[in-house]
């Protein structure tokens, strides 16, 4: 800066000021299920932008657990130069229930007596949960008379828990007639007769569920 011989020329000095660049940094939504790892936990700048090279460092971390709810996603180191000016906006990590199968077992009676006992078989428990780990376990039953001979579903129901949807699927219970078959009788009783013979045949099964009931007239065993 200079003026010709015709001046006397003072110059006062003064400062160009450079501010920190202002920029916003928004944490990404994110969820998974229940038991799974955490999925990358992402940013977008959604005002200002970088020069140049410059870029953040570290990471964002979240609030601490695994059940089911929202935890939120906080700064923790995630930090640029002294030449930014870095407002940061945070969001949730949600996590959901996972589902679990309950599925009753298969069962079986004698008619007329009592009921066996009734249990589940589960899929799907994460980390080191069991039974005892939910809020309320299903149950299995069988409703109504069932005392007769037949099959009838073994019904789940009633599971409640933060942490697992639930998925049943019935059992069947199976009660049986263990009764022996009468021994069949015939009138006039097994004999050589000289004439012919009128023969009558009866017995009765007792709802034993056997396939059958044969007579010969040679006491043999039918095929």
């Amino acid at each position: 800066l200079a003026l010709s011989g015709n001046y006397d020329l003072t110059y006062v000095g003064d400062d160009l000021t450079i501010g920190a660049r202002a920029i916003e940094v928004t944490a990404d939504p994110q969820s998974k299920t229940y038991g799974d790892a955490d999925p990358a936990l992402t940013y977008q700048i959604t005002n200002g932008s970088l020069v140049g090279t410059d870029s953040c460092t570290s990471a964002l971390t979240r609030n601490v657990g695994e059940d089911v709810g929202d935890y939120a996603i906080t700064q923790d180191t995630l930090a640029l130069s002294g030449n930014y000016d870095l407002t940061y906006v945070g969001d949730d990590l949600t996590i959901a229930k996972v589902s679990l199968s309950a599925k009753a077992d298969d069962k079986s009676k004698e008619a007329g007596t009592s009921d066996p006992a009734f249990t589940i078989a589960y899929s799907g428990f994460k980390f080191s949960d069991d039974p005892t780990a939910l809020d309320t376990a299903p149950t299995a039953s069988v409703s109504g008379a069932h005392e007769a001979v037949g099959h009838y579903p073994i019904v789940v129901s009633g599971g409640l828990d933060n942490n697992y949807d639930f998925s049943y699927t019935d059992g069947t219970l199976t009660v049986v007639d263990t009764t022996a078959p009468a021994v069949p009788s015939a009138t006039p009783p097994a004999g050589d007769y000289m004439t012919d013979q009128m023969v009558a045949l009866s017995s009765s099964d007792g709802g034993s569920g056997v396939d059958g009931i044969y007579y010969t007239l040679d006491g043999s065993v039918p095929d």
